[in-house]
């Protein structure tokens, strides 16, 4: 999925790699890092309207292309050297086909994963994983992105 996505606020996807450590996925190096790093790197000098705007158009793009991010968070948040801020990291992401249809989503049982800090309190509900993956999978929806952009503003 990742590998379709273009946009300026989207980190793009170059390639596969599985050499290595087995399946790496590659893009461009992001000479200024993630957002929490960078914010910490900046301090005041950092243009903090442009970052969130930046991140808003990203994640905007995302869900009008029926893209939920789902782990949307400082550290998935990478600036250019530019000091552009680019999404990354679609490994938990959840792609809507089509109104009728079930989502696709990352490998794993079902069960929510990702980072609870940014996780919408609806994902925390513990009787989740007892309820099954389509449950849970109704709840991925990009609501869930706009809880965690909210975190990611309040880290701003």
């Amino acid at each position: 999925m990742w590998r379709h996505l273009r946009h300026p606020n989207i980190v793009p996807f170059l390639g596969t790699n599985r050499e290595l450590l087995g399946l790496c996925t590659i893009s461009p190096w992001m000479a200024r890092d993630n957002l929490k790093k960078y914010l910490f790197v900046m301090g005041q000098k950092a243009d903090r309207p442009k970052l969130v705007l930046e991140i808003a158009l990203g994640l905007s793009y995302l869900h009008t292309r029926n893209v939920t991010h789902g782990d949307l968070k400082s550290l998935n948040v990478l600036i250019d050297v530019e000091h552009h801020a680019l999404l990354a990291d679609f490994g938990m992401a959840s792609v809507r086909y089509n109104v009728n249809s079930v989502r696709q989503t990352a490998p794993g049982n079902g069960v929510p994963r990702g980072s609870v800090r940014w996780m919408a309190p609806e994902l925390l509900d513990p009787m989740l994983g007892e309820l099954g993956k389509q449950t849970w999978q109704r709840l991925i929806t990009p609501i869930i992105d706009v809880y965690a952009f909210a975190m990611v503003v309040y880290e701003v």
